[in-house]
């Protein structure tokens, strides 16, 4: 592997994003293919639908290759960052983010992170017979690997606020986007991590501390969100957006939809095991966060497009615009957009009777969510591909010495 000049701690964003894409398919599965004693499909429910022939034997057999290749290429890119980032620590390159409004970037490292352990929960459930026997025993486990991110994530935004807060070195000239966001998206993708126990697990001391973590990291994120949204807002009326930032304008997306998630988790965790009460319906719950993301995307793309971006963005030639790390954060929109989508349509329509599952008008409404999901696969793999190949590449070997 070559060192990579233009490496930054955002590129972690591209293994995020595989590992989210994993997610994306796997709601095809989720609300498709029956799995009555578990709350995710697994691989005894896959074994049955696919025994039954037909469409849905071609489904599970298509659907769960995709997402064994996504989750594959998530960990060939954590190793390829983990490398990268040791690289820019050696030569200087991360102290010199450390004070200035990049530092945040490091939070991209626990946020991928966490995207692992799901990782590794979606293969064991999918592929690993008779995993969910033993699955008790495995959640202590998940759990301290959450709190280990949860306090990795906090000493590295915590360290973020000392140094600027201390060297009042936050340049709020270049904060022409919502970058600052991505600290809150991190607390909620580990807060729906400690959610995943809640809803999983039924042993009740692990639950409460899986609830506990949740809450705390749900807090974290609507805190930390809602004050980067101030600044980021008042930054970009003041001094206008940055072009290469431009995607960060999303960010809110996926934060929600994390965010959404865990809620959901929580509900439904703790009504079968701490509160022993019936689910909460949740139509207008993610009716409003589903539309929320839509007014959101709808306001990026209307900036987006008057600024040129995607034109840049799609150019052949190496441009200020597809050659930014900062692309990579366009993945992660496409997939909590596509992951909404199936919870709004499933769980909020059809378990509601407001829509009929597998009629004309399901299909004409999942269709432009399955276009969105191609289209972020496509430019996943188009970006990796422009700013990653040339790190892949094989070292040269040092010259030998002469005699």
């Amino acid at each position: 592997m070559q060192k990579l000049n233009s490496w930054s701690p955002l590129h972690f964003l591209a293994a995020l994003g595989s590992g989210g894409m994993s997610v994306a398919f796997l709601m095809f599965l989720m609300f498709w293919v029956p799995h009555p004693k578990r709350s995710m499909p697994a691989f005894e429910d896959l074994a049955v639908h696919a025994a039954k022939g037909g469409i849905g034997e071609i489904v599970v057999y298509v659907i769960s290759a995709i997402i064994a290749f996504l989750i594959v290429n998530h960990f060939r890119l954590m190793y390829f960052n983990f490398r990268q980032y040791k690289m820019a620590k050696a030569d200087g390159r991360i102290d010199k983010l450390l004070g200035t409004n990049a530092h945040t970037q490091l939070l991209a490292m626990p946020l991928a992170s966490a995207m692992s352990i799901n990782a590794f929960f979606i293969a064991g459930s999918l592929f690993i017979p008779g995993l969910w026997d033993v699955a008790e025993y495995l959640f202590p486990l998940a759990l301290m690997g959450f709190v280990g991110l949860g306090y990795w994530s906090l000493k590295l935004y915590f360290g973020f606020i000392a140094e600027v807060f201390h060297k009042k070195s936050f340049k709020k000239e270049m904060n022409g986007s919502l970058a600052q966001m991505l600290p809150a998206f991190t607390f909620g993708m580990i807060a729906v991590g400690f959610a995943a126990t809640v809803v999983f697990s039924r042993n009740i001391p692990l639950v409460t501390v899986a609830m506990v973590g949740a809450i705390f990291f749900l807090v974290a994120t609507a805190l930390v969100g809602l004050l980067k949204l101030v600044i980021g807002f008042n930054d970009l009326f003041e001094h206008g957006a940055t072009p290469m930032a431009l995607p960060t304008l999303w960010v809110l997306i996926p934060t929600l939809t994390v965010s959404g998630i865990a809620v959901l988790r929580l509900d439904h965790g703790l009504s079968h095991t701490l509160l022993n009460v019936a689910p909460a319906n949740h139509l207008v719950f993610l009716t409003t966060i589903f539309a929320f993301q839509v007014f959101i995307g709808l306001m990026g793309f209307a900036v987006m497009r008057r600024m040129g971006y995607f034109k840049k963005l799609v150019a052949n030639e190496a441009n200020d615009i597809n050659s930014s790390p900062v692309a990579f954060a366009l993945i992660c929109p496409g997939v909590a957009l596509t992951v909404m989508g199936h919870f709004f349509m499933h769980i909020a329509l059809v378990k509601n009777g407001l829509l009929v599952k597998y009629s004309l008008s399901y299909f004409a409404m999942l269709t432009p969510i399955t276009v969105l999901q191609l289209l972020t696969v496509w430019l996943m793999f188009r970006l990796v591909k422009q700013q990653l190949k040339g790190g892949f590449k094989t070292a040269p070997n040092a010259a030998p010495k002469a005699a």
